[in-house]
């Protein structure tokens, strides 16, 4: 049931992100409502989750995920670069979402 939210909210927040680039700043209707829909989906499943698992924990993944499938999507989808340093540091930022997953509890 934990992982189930997990993915729930970290699609939730991912397509609330990708969003914001339609909103032009919430002057389009559709997007800006889906947009504020999809962080409060997130947002109410972040309370089950931390009600599930340690509060640490759950923000790195939620944070680590989330932001490596925000720079996936806005290479194809918005043709956005990511330079081998860029690469370097997502890398850096899955290798710390493992460590405190494995060992940030003990």
């Amino acid at each position: 049931m934990t992982a189930l939210l997990l993915t729930i909210l970290i699609a939730s927040e991912v397509t609330a992100t990708s969003l914001l680039k339609y909103t032009h700043h919430f002057t389009r209707p559709l997007p800006s409502i889906l947009c504020v829909a999809a962080y409060a989906v997130c947002y109410y499943t972040f309370s089950h989750v931390m009600d599930r698992m340690n509060v640490g924990i759950a923000y790195a993944i939620w944070c680590g995920v989330g932001l490596i499938a925000t720079n996936v999507i806005g290479y194809f989808l918005f043709k956005q670069k990511l330079t081998g340093v860029g690469i370097f540091g997502l890398a850096l930022i899955i290798i710390g979402c493992v460590i405190v997953n494995v060992w940030g509890t003990r």
